[in-house]
């Protein structure tokens, strides 16, 4: 099926997934958990859907990451995914947008500015595509919303997804057969890109320098995180503020206020903190780096 038809099964699986995610909010979520696999197919599934894969003759083949770039070429974490040694193609660096988002709690929001890019869009997408329709758009992006309240904690330093999505132990999953369909086929070319020419040896291990390569952006990605999440603390805080010196309050509501005003004082701080600590392990890092670039050279 394709069109509105296609978009409308694929929402289903998308709502059935992040409903399924959200009945336990304080679970942290990790690759290895049921759902986190089925809800990344999902979603590029969705992101391709009527997605115009134009190529020119020196080109290679384009993905939503062509689309979703642009949208926020101004913003850190697209320079840190396009640097990154980690992913080569345009299907790897649109998966690690989609994992960067999840574990900021960005996805439901940078997805909904996406979709007011009336010209990408046109440029991008079929009518029938997901992000064309305003009606489905604003469905999608509302149940993207929801994973806010789920926590993740994925390895943004996987080596491998110009290939694949991180798999966790295969399990069927009776709601969704073409789910189960994509978790057989990602796994069989998981397991085929673990053989070499011979089909026994194991892939080589990542040199030294990729390792600091892998590290500096993993740093840079939870630093900007980071500063995101502190700036939302202080828009809070600063609205706190304006309706403490308001008077239209009763003395519990303003008793309230103050408590708020208080631990959002205290967050401010602690991420403060935390920021100046992974910015000295980023100079560490930046060290490191350096370091085995000069061992290479010599």
């Amino acid at each position: 099926r394709a069109g509105l038809g296609m978009s409308e099964e694929l929402l289903l699986e998308l709502e059935q997934i992040v409903n399924r995610l959200c009945e336990d909010p304080k679970t942290v979520r990790s690759d290895s958990t049921d759902g986190v696999y089925q809800l990344c197919i999902v979603l590029e599934k969705i992101l391709r859907l009527q997605f115009n894969q134009k190529s020119g003759l020196f080109q290679g083949k384009k993905d939503y990451w062509d689309f979703l770039a642009p949208c926020f070429k101004s913003e850190t974490f697209v320079a840190q995914i396009q640097k990154s040694p980690l992913t080569r193609t345009n299907t790897g660096k649109g998966r690690a947008f989609v994992r960067y988002c999840l574990v900021n709690k960005l996805l439901g929001e940078l997805l909904q500015t996406a979709t007011l890019n009336a010209k990408l869009l046109k440029e991008w997408y079929g009518d029938g595509g997901v992000l064309r329709d305003k009606s489905v758009s604003s469905r999608f992006v509302d149940t993207l919303y929801f994973l806010t309240t789920v926590p993740f904690e994925l390895d943004l330093t996987y080596p491998r997804l110009d290939d694949t999505w991180p798999a966790p132990p295969m399990q069927m999953d009776p709601l969704s057969p073409s789910l189960n369909a994509s978790l057989i086929e990602d796994r069989a070319q998981l397991e085929a890109l673990e053989e070499d020419a011979n089909g026994s040896a194991e892939p080589p291990p990542p040199s030294e320098l990729d390792l600091a390569q892998a590290a500096l952006v993993q740093a840079n990605l939870e630093i900007t995180g980071l500063r995101a999440e502190l700036e939302a603390a202080r828009s809070a805080s600063a609205e706190l503020e304006a309706a403490l010196l308001r008077d239209s309050h009763s003395a519990a509501q303003h008793e309230a206020l103050q408590a708020g005003m208080d631990d959002l004082t205290a967050r401010l701080a602690a991420s403060q903190e935390l920021i100046a600590a992974k910015e000295g392990a980023l100079s560490d890092l930046t060290a490191a780096k350096e370091a085995a670039e000069a061992r290479l050279a010599a």
